[in-house]
């Protein structure tokens, strides 16, 4: 049985060097996903979706196969990714796809686990929050 755990991240790209437009995107194992899901792929394969790639749906700007596009990931990272596939219009917020590496350290989607492992120190406060910093001692 294959099992594809999803995380909800988002993306933005300047359009026509005016518009800021973001997406929200899907964190994915491309192999697993590819196994268990079927969108509506109209150019490129899902399978094809690595580290330096992106899927996106035919609602943006840039869309062939191939091309790369600039974008802010949802940390606020940089990046210039080569287009994997593309997928039909009128696929909601499923249009979008990046691996993991990209995602920004959001909450899991429902049915996903965090990778962020909670100790007792950290239980009460949010994964995402940065650690607490001691104050320095004065001598």
């Amino acid at each position: 049985m294959t099992v594809s755990a999803t995380r909800s991240t988002g993306v933005t790209v300047l359009e026509e060097g005016v518009a800021l437009v973001t997406s929200e995107a899907e964190a994915v194992d491309p192999a697993a996903h590819a196994a268990v899901s079927r969108p509506p792929v109209v150019a490129g394969r899902l399978a094809d979706l690595d580290d330096d790639s992106i899927v996106v749906n035919e609602e943006w700007l840039t869309t062939e196969v191939g091309d790369r596009v600039s974008v802010w990931l949802g940390d606020g990272r940089t990046a210039d990714l080569r287009i994997a596939a593309v997928l039909a219009t009128g696929t909601g917020d499923n249009g979008v796809y990046v691996t993991e590496r990209n995602a920004c350290p959001a909450r899991p989607s429902t049915g996903s686990t965090s990778r962020c492992p909670r100790t007792a120190r950290t239980a009460r406060r949010p994964y995402w929050a940065p650690p607490r910093r001691r104050p320095a001692s004065s001598s």
